[in-house]
């Protein structure tokens, strides 16, 4: 199953969470992002929209790249966080967690 955001000129066509399932239903696997908002896009060193507009539409062009990502499956949990990015909004300094155990 997956969630899309459908909050117009919020989140549309986000993916926000993703679950699989196994047969019986029961999730077996879930992965849940999260975007730049636009208060932190609008201190971010990449600009918060690309390319120029001749209708003011939230939709067209703003720059939101994916934050974080957890991913829970068989009881641990996986994370991926971006902490910076470059100017190009692509992924400078990240932490990636879980909590399995060696």
């Amino acid at each position: 199953k997956r969630l899309m955001g459908v909050q117009y000129g919020i989140n549309e066509g986000r993916l926000l969470r993703e679950q699989m399932l196994d047969i019986a239903g029961t999730v077996v696997r879930e992965t849940v992002n999260t975007y730049v908002s636009d208060a932190e896009a609008a201190s971010a060193p990449f600009s918060p929209v690309i390319g120029g507009r001749l209708v003011r539409d939230p939709m067209i062009g703003p720059v939101r790249p994916l934050r974080s990502r957890v991913v829970t499956q068989d009881g641990a949990t996986f994370t991926y966080v971006v902490n910076t990015f470059d100017g190009s909004a692509r992924p400078v300094s990240t932490t990636k967690s879980s909590t399995v155990s060696p």
